[in-house]
């Protein structure tokens, strides 16, 4: 089993429009299979950038350490760098990784003001796990999507301010949920500042996102 090390944590307190308090930002490195020390979430979006340097699979998963839900948080294969993200309950949790190389992690919360946030439209090509944010939404926003890959491809919008019990998908909205070649266009219901989840099988897989 690989070692383990957290390499910073910064708490800083802001005031939010809601009065919640920005939860710590937390970095950890390490090589192969490890867990990290436990450290408390509040209740909302969680932000994750990683990159790995083995050739197998990097697994990255958020397990609760009180009775809460465990969440995965990474499932890719090779080499990676780059950012995804999900919904989290508040908590105490520990990050498992299993990996058969160096990796590093850079876990935070956001928690913006409306000003700080980018109004549609909005378009983004990218290939890979997607995090796109944060955004202003509305109840006229639409989103559209396109997949080029033969697997599966998945968007969800995850609000800054939202509940667990608000959405039935892991406190978000599944916008999309395709495998293979897509091409789609919806409305959202979230309505404020939110984060756009896309997920799919490969690092090397093209997508599209849309927002008006």
């Amino acid at each position: 089993m690989g070692g383990v090390s957290r390499r910073a944590l910064a708490e800083v307190q802001t005031e939010a429009d809601d009065d919640r308090a920005a939860s710590a930002s937390l970095e950890f490195a390490g090589d192969g299979v490890a867990v990290t020390d436990e450290f408390e979430t509040e209740s909302g979006p969680a932000v994750l950038e990683a990159t790995h340097d083995g050739e197998g699979e990097f697994f990255v998963q958020a397990v609760s350490r009180d009775g809460g839900q465990t969440q995965s948080l990474l499932t890719q294969f090779g080499p990676f760098d780059g950012t995804t993200g999900t919904f989290i309950e508040e908590g105490t949790y520990a990050i498992y990784v299993d990996a058969d190389g160096e990796w590093e992690l850079h876990l935070s919360q956001p928690d913006v003001d409306e000003d700080d946030a980018e109004t549609p439209p909005i378009s983004v090509t990218n290939s890979g796990p997607g995090w796109l944010g944060p955004i202003l939404f509305d109840d006229t926003t639409l989103v559209g999507g396109a997949h080029e890959g033969d697997g599966s491809f998945r968007v969800r919008v995850i609000p800054q301010d939202g509940d667990a019990s608000d959405y039935v998908w892991d406190g978000g909205e599944l916008v999309f949920h395709a495998l293979g070649e897509f091409r789609g266009a919806t409305s959202v219901h979230v309505n404020g500042i939110g984060y756009i989840d896309v997920a799919v099988d490969s690092e090397q897989v093209e997508w599209a996102i849309e927002i008006e």
